[in-house]
């Protein structure tokens, strides 16, 4: 083997090692509209929901704190139309369900969301605190 053969060889090996061994980092870019002076402590959960009035007796949600269904319930409320939101704590896990009930069937959307903190120091005009990760889109596509 030759010496550039060995050093690219080497570059490649340490890449993966130095990409295997960070932490999961997303690129999120602030709204600065929904920018905090202050940190937040909690923070509110964005429930999408897919709006059907001819069809519908209302579409139940459950808020579940933790990464599926069978988590402990900690919120339950039903809704006839728009964005709501449940306000909940930073940094754990939840998932939300919608439970649409049409022609007498049921159907089930599902998301789950972890809302995080974060410091944007320079991606406003002031430096401030924005929450990400904390829509959770229980939109019916089909029935």
């Amino acid at each position: 083997m030759t010496i550039r053969k060995i050093m690219a060889l080497s570059l490649i090996i340490m890449m993966m090692v130095a990409a295997a061994s960070c932490e999961k980092q997303m690129l999120v870019v602030a709204d600065c509209s929904e920018c905090y002076a202050d940190e937040p402590g909690s923070a509110v959960i964005k429930i999408k929901i897919r709006e059907i009035p001819e069809y519908h007796t209302g579409i139940t949600i459950n808020v579940y704190e933790g990464s599926d269904t069978n988590s402990p319930l900690i919120y339950s409320f039903i809704v006839y139309n728009g964005e709501q939101t449940a306000d909940v704590a930073l940094n754990r896990t939840y998932t939300v369900e919608a439970v649409y009930r049409i022609d007498s069937r049921i159907y089930r959307a599902i998301d789950s969301v972890r809302p995080t903190l974060k410091y944007a120091k320079y991606d406003c005009d002031e430096p401030c605190w924005y929450i990400y990760n904390n829509i959770a889109n229980v939109r019916l596509k089909y029935f």
